[in-house]
């Protein structure tokens, strides 16, 4: 957990968390969108890197919305 309450999830639980999203599972989900906009949300809480689990979830949420066809 971060200062604020908010759970941070580090770069393997990150990927698991994407990869079992239900969106994901459904072909829905950019990959490479979702590094992108997790990218300037990287943190390190004195153990490594972790990212916002809301972070990630809106990353994931604004991939789908994005309708890329980098999927094609």
């Amino acid at each position: 957990m971060g200062d604020d309450g908010e759970r941070l999830q580090a770069p393997g639980a990150t990927w698991d968390l994407i990869v079992s999203h239900e969106l994901y599972k459904r072909g829905l989900v950019s990959v490479s969108m979702v590094s992108e906009k997790l990218r300037d949300k990287a943190r390190c809480n004195g153990q490594g890197l972790v990212f916002p689990e809301s972070a990630i979830n809106q990353a994931i949420m604004q991939s789908v919305a994005s309708g890329s066809d980098d999927l094609l």
